[in-house]
């Protein structure tokens, strides 16, 4: 039986094809090169704004960390980032709030021990943290919360080693007793001596000792308001406050300068010392 004839038709390739599909390749490819050489200094841009933001991003978060934990201000600037961070529209303006207006936070111990202003030995809920400065000096050296509220645990000069340690700065060499991370006193030996209370430098480590009990505390300068000199630090009236030395009731021993600090800048000290308490100064240790 004859078999029927394929209604499809095989056209034989046209000579020359091959050759056309090869120019065509090459037209492609040049046009793709040409392409790629127009876009690339806009993608390099593109790339460059986006490193840009990232960076900027890590300041404001750098910023952040600077606040008091959970006051207002950290948790506006937290919202402002959340919602506007993701908007096109609004990332720049975002970023250029947070970060270029509220200049870059120095290495400064101040920066550090500014997000504990408020923290109170009174406040069952933050025995904890306290009792964690005690014990980051002397590992078991508390079981209780409760015991930071004692006379005898004196906490301020355990506040300032844990700062210290938490910002990687120099730290007291304490020999053979360790005890004397939490001797106020003993922080006569750390650093370099700083000649007397107007060569102090906001971040300088203040030892001060009362007229009236001869008991000495520590804490970290926080500069000058006025011609009332200012100091940041653990157990002022039982809480991490910024205070006035009292002149009157209390003697400046010494002041000691620990290296690689940087400067503090002025617009994040005026926050830090707006939480000004008044004066005077618990004398410990």
């Amino acid at each position: 039986m004859p078999q029927k004839e394929s209604s499809l038709k095989f056209n034989p390739i046209p000579f020359g094809t091959q050759e056309s599909i090869s120019n065509l390749k090459d037209k492609v490819k040049s046009t793709v090169d040409k392409v790629s050489s127009k876009f690339a200094p806009v993608v390099d841009k593109v790339t460059s704004d986006v490193k840009k933001i990232v960076s900027d991003v890590k300041g404001a978060l750098v910023k952040v960390k600077s606040l008091p934990a959970n006051s207002p201000e950290s948790v506006e600037v937290k919202k402002v980032i959340d919602n506007n961070l993701m908007d096109p529209e609004k990332s720049k303006e975002t970023i250029k709030t947070v970060v270029e207006e509220d200049e870059t936070v120095a290495n400064n111990p101040l920066n550090l021990a500014n997000k504990y202003l408020g923290l109170d030995e009174n406040n069952s809920e933050q025995q904890d943290t306290i009792k964690g400065f005690l014990n980051n000096a002397i590992p078991g050296y508390m079981k209780n919360k409760g015991e930071v509220t004692k006379d005898e645990n004196a906490w301020c000069a355990a506040f300032v080693n844990s700062i210290l340690k938490e910002g990687k700065f120099e730290t007291l060499d304490y020999g053979k007793d360790k005890y004397n991370l939490i001797r106020a006193k003993q922080y006569e030996n750390i650093g370099s001596k700083v000649q007397d209370i107007n060569s102090a430098k906001p971040g300088d480590i203040v030892i001060v000792q009362s007229k009236k009990t001869k008991g000495y505390h520590v804490a970290f300068y926080s500069g000058k308001e006025g011609d009332r000199n200012l100091i940041l630090g653990g157990n002022q009236d039982n809480i991490v406050s910024v205070k006035e030395i009292n002149m009157d009731s209390t003697n400046v021993v010494s002041i000691r300068r620990i290296k690689n600090i940087e400067d503090m800048k002025k617009i994040n000290l005026a926050k830090i010392n707006s939480n000004n308490v008044g004066g005077g100064s618990n004398s410990t240790r």
